[in-house]
């Protein structure tokens, strides 16, 4: 890889990315603008420059490149986890903390920023590879990361010294007094009855039916608070269950699969559509760089560049790991395309997805939001450090 290149590559993302930050501080460009497009770089652009990447290509891709874009990814992602899960404890970070650490440590923002700087600085033969990355993404993040967020939540809940029957009790007594309640006010009701018709027949009966109704109401009331608050956004019960099958068809793994059939089969499609896919592509790496400066203008710098313990976890998942894994692949790989791939891909910043995530459930996602807009600043920095280790 070119360094003079790279770093000159680098330089345009960063005046891309200082368009959007002086147009957000201009107010021409706001939150909203922001997630508009935001929105139309996740479901249009970045499926279409995989798309085009694929259909661009003039021979097809044999099965053993699949495989060795398959291993090596696979190989990326296992030295992230396993990053992960050790790097917050040397750290000493608390244990409800973790998730955001662990978050940031396998969920690199492969599609917003992989694949924007992978076009730019390595061509589009290099997405195949990002194109293979962005479907192990999607499976990993949809299962193991779906399991960590929904265990960090239910951690967030049980205080210390509670079990999950002592976090439960109140619900029940809540329920009961709501029982009582009702039942008193059902008795009060049949005994207004009562004095409304004193010699008529069956008024005692009249009397036990209306307090049996006022109980029966008061426990209905009670079990439909239960089965709501169970349900609220951010329950425990909706922690344990929030992983959705169908979630794993989304526009990025989607269009990740069309892309590889259209790698391995090479078939031809009408001009009309490749102009189409064409055209939305060349607006991904300007309107992602956009959107990236806008969001470090809405951030706040203080707040930021305030944690001081995510700048020793950066410095760790930002240049170590991906130094790791590239000084590991050349002894087995001599390709320096997949080299650099492989490079820029493992030290991207933290990705937006599981801060989504983390806010659907209710998590805290402010140190999560902290590390993902602090990493994506540094990337421009650390990625020529690391392809500078190829």
């Amino acid at each position: 890889m070119n360094m003079l290149t790279l770093i000159f590559e680098m330089v345009v993302i960063f005046i891309l990315v200082m368009v959007g930050y002086i147009a957000c501080r201009k107010e021409v460009f706001d939150e909203h603008a922001q997630k508009s497009c935001s929105w139309i770089v996740v479901n249009v652009c970045n499926p279409c420059m995989m798309l085009n990447a694929a259909i661009s290509l003039d021979h097809r891709m044999s099965m053993a490149t699949l495989i060795e874009a398959i291993l090596v990814s696979g190989f990326m992602f296992a030295v992230l986890i396993l990053g992960a899960f050790l790097i917050p404890p040397l750290m000493r970070i608390p244990d409800k903390e973790r998730y955001t650490f662990k978050m940031l440590s396998i969920f690199g923002n492969i599609g917003f920023i992989g694949l924007p700087v992978c076009s730019a600085v390595l061509g589009n033969e290099s997405l195949i590879y990002v194109t293979v990355g962005c479907l192990l993404y999607n499976l990993i993040f949809y299962t193991l990361g779906i399991y960590v967020l929904s265990k960090a939540k239910n951690e967030s809940e049980a205080e210390p010294g509670q079990d999950d029957g002592e976090l439960q009790s109140p619900r029940p007594a809540v329920a009961m007094s709501e029982i009582k309640t009702d039942s008193t006010q059902g008795a009060e009701l049949s005994a207004a009855s009562d004095r409304k018709a004193e010699s008529a027949p069956g008024a005692e009966f009249g009397a036990a039916s209306d307090r049996k109704t006022g109980s029966a109401q008061g426990a209905e009331i009670g079990a439909s608070s239960d089965r709501k608050a169970a349900n609220a956004p951010g329950s425990r019960a909706e922690a344990k269950s929030n992983f959705n099958i169908r979630e794993l068809f989304n526009m990025g793994t989607i269009s990740s699969v069309i892309a590889v059939f259209i790698y391995l089969y090479d078939p031809q499609f009408p001009m009309i559509i490749n102009d189409v896919v064409e055209y939305s592509a060349n607006a991904t790496v300007f309107l992602s760089m956009a959107v990236l400066g806008g969001a470090l203008a809405l951030s706040g710098f203080r707040a930021l560049f305030g944690n001081k313990r995510m700048y020793l976890f950066l410095l760790i998942r930002m240049l170590v790991l991906p130094v790791v894994i590239v000084t590991v692949l050349r002894v087995f790989i001599t390709d320096p395309l997949v080299l650099g791939t492989l490079a820029v891909m493992s030290s991207l910043p933290g990705g937006n997805l599981p801060l989504m995530r983390a806010k659907e459930i209710g998590l805290n996602g402010e140190e999560l939001s902290q590390g993902i807009l602090l990493s994506t600043a540094a990337c421009i920095f650390t990625i020529p450090v690391v392809c500078a280790f190829l």
